[in-house]
């Protein structure tokens, strides 16, 4: 695993973000603090100069297509199934067995964004061919729906019914926070329910976001809307949704 260290002074190590990062985007800006503090960079496994000998079981080649044709001009949806469809093409020659995905936003999907628009995954299945797995991305709470218990049990499933493909979900969340109309036992429950969402729909795996809560006041107003989804707050304190998800987390995984 790569590794960078600068400066001198009381060790910091410096997290990237992702999950298709590496630390450069953070320099040079963050180097600026080598002469009060010793910088330990590092790019995670998969990815930037960590990447070399990583044989991946499956690759995302574009993420919330659906999100991006419904919002963006013309040209640059186009110019996005272009370049995810070149990119399958090489990486099938490198290495067959690589599962390659795109992800969607579920919300989407099921029209319950962008003035209703929905559609399923027909589109996405034709102009992305090559997918033979799923990624999801869902923020129910930003889609009408006001309690985490009134999320169809087959909000995810049914969008691969009848033509099934292996799901992943690799964003989304439920805030804890009253300013969203939400609270830490509501996030709690959401978790439980996204349990349950999953067990429907037969997924693989599911990647929780954010851990800790976001501070908005250094990152920005803009993130307001997601600062709250982790499950620890910003001190590092848990939430009362850290258990549901500790549960759901030591249940026996298939072999």
């Amino acid at each position: 695993m790569y590794a960078r260290t600068v400066g001198h002074g009381s060790p910091v190590i410096v997290l990237h973000g992702g999950p298709d990062f590496d630390h450069g985007y953070l320099l040079p800006e963050l180097d600026r603090w080598r002469d009060r503090y010793q910088l330990v960079y590092y790019d995670q496994r998969g990815r930037g100069r960590s990447a070399e000998n990583v044989r991946p079981e499956a690759v995302t080649l574009a993420s919330e297509t659906n999100l991006i044709r419904v919002l963006s001009p013309a040209p640059v949806y186009a110019g996005l199934v272009a370049a995810a469809n070149l990119a399958a093409a090489e990486a099938r020659r490198r290495d067959p067995s690589v599962r390659l995905m795109i992800s969607i936003q579920v919300d989407v999907a099921n029209g319950r964004l962008v003035g209703g628009v929905g559609g399923g995954l027909a589109q996405d299945r034709a102009d992305f061919p090559f997918i033979q797995a799923l990624g999801l991305s869902s923020y129910p709470y930003l889609a009408g729906i006001d309690d985490p218990d009134e999320i169809p049990l087959d909000y995810y499933s049914r969008l691969v019914a009848g033509a099934p493909l292996p799901l992943y979900v690799i964003e989304g969340g439920w805030p804890s926070t009253s300013a969203l109309g939400s609270s830490p036992d509501e996030q709690r429950r959401y978790i439980e329910r996204q349990a349950r969402l999953l067990d429907t729909a037969g997924a693989l795996a599911w990647f929780q976001i954010t851990f800790t809560d976001l501070d908005v006041a250094t990152l920005g107003a803009g993130l307001a809307p997601f600062a709250d989804l982790g499950l620890v707050d910003k001190s590092l304190q848990p939430k009362a949704a850290l258990a549901a998800w500790d549960a759901v987390f030591a249940r026996p995984r298939p072999r």
